[in-house]
């Protein structure tokens, strides 16, 4: 694996976001929530789209949920595959006496804080939900986008916050995040991934409706 080193400026930030979380105890308690919660948000709403798309029988909303859920998920294979080329240790390796604000994902953590995984899964999520809403002319669905964008944009921040990403780990990674689904969302690729990936899985779950509706 190849090592990365990380530019000075960047562990003084981390540092002055340190010293602002002990100076006010408010933002390091947001801080450990907004780094995770965000999260729970994801599989909700890919759930809530698709169910809305088998209840109203509407195959855009089942495609379009299995477009952002396939762009989210091909971003994050993308990012594994770069997690094992380059490696970096998470600023807290570095900064060894700070005080670290756990967050329930903690104990979780793989060692290389590069590239950022919540970075690249709530920045994909919010350009592909933005792209499918453009394609399928649906405002409700672009203005959640923006929301989504903003959920991935404090995360990132919270995540930096929490001394376990460098603001390089996730603006870099913010970078995959919007470039895989638009590749994906070019016409030539997003039929083959219609073709060969999203229509054989909307046949298996009506088949899976269908048997246990017997």
């Amino acid at each position: 694996m190849i090592p990365l080193s990380e530019p000075q400026r960047w562990m003084r930030l981390i540092t002055s976001c340190q010293k602002l979380s002990q100076t006010f105890p408010w933002i390091s308690e947001a801080t450990k929530i907004g780094s995770d919660i965000f999260l729970i948000i994801y599989p909700i709403f890919l759930t809530a789209f698709y169910l809305y798309g088998v209840a109203k029988k509407k195959e855009e909303a089942k495609v379009g949920a299995l477009f952002i859920f396939l762009s989210c998920g091909i971003s994050l294979l993308v990012n594994i595959g770069i997690q094992t080329i380059f490696i970096k240790s998470r600023p807290l390796v570095q900064l060894m006496n700070a005080e670290v604000h756990e967050t329930f994902l903690h104990k979780f953590l793989p060692e290389s804080s590069f590239p950022s995984d919540h970075a690249v899964v709530g920045m994909s999520i919010a350009i592909a939900t933005l792209l499918w809403g453009i394609k399928s002319k649906n405002k409700k669905l672009i203005w959640f986008s923006i929301f989504l964008l903003i959920c991935a944009v404090i995360m990132g921040v919270s995540r930096v916050f929490t001394i376990v990403h460098r603001p390089s780990d996730i603006l870099w990674w913010f970078l995959v995040g919007i470039i895989v689904p638009v590749i994906l969302y070019r016409n030539a690729i997003f039929s083959k991934m219609k073709r060969w990936l999203i229509a054989p899985l909307i046949q298996f779950q009506e088949w899976l409706f269908w048997l246990f509706s017997k």
